[in-house]
């Protein structure tokens, strides 16, 4: 799963933080750990990511494309 993976430290990821009112904003945080960056090319890996929980097994990068999956959580092969 995942052919298209790669290995990112400690990345720069998007966080949306609420205010008030249905008003929000997005931060720039630093995720500590390891990453890998896939781009998800069928359904059984879309339907994987959709059971991860966000801020906890996967975060949306600042820049590029795909999503950072934890190491933990990432399926072993």
């Amino acid at each position: 799963m995942f052919s298209q993976r790669q290995i990112i430290e400690n990345p720069v990821v998007l966080r949306r933080e609420d205010l008030f009112e249905n008003k929000f904003v997005y931060r720039q945080l630093i995720a500590r750990g390891l990453f890998f960056r896939v781009i998800p090319s069928t359904w059984k890996e879309i339907s994987y990511i959709r059971l991860l929980e966000k801020g906890l097994t996967y975060e949306v990068p600042v820049d590029g494309d795909g999503l950072l999956i934890a190491y933990k959580a990432m399926p072993r092969k």
